[in-house]
């Protein structure tokens, strides 16, 4: 895909997959996994809301 391409389909709202590596310490783990359990949500979805909720914050 090429830029331009790119460029508009994230501006249509298009989903694009952006995958990293979030390495914890055993308790930061046991942190982030009993708070997913307590919000009845997925890990890797209580990550992604607590990402973009930093990155909204940051913008201000």
């Amino acid at each position: 895909m090429d830029d331009k391409t790119e460029r508009q389909g994230r501006k249509a709202g298009k989903k694009r997959v952006f995958r990293f590596a979030l390495y914890l310490t055993a308790p930061e783990e046991d942190l982030v996994r009993q708070t997913a359990e307590r919000e009845h949500v997925s890990v890797s979805a209580f990550v992604r809301t607590v990402v973009l909720q930093y990155c909204e914050g940051s913008e201000k």
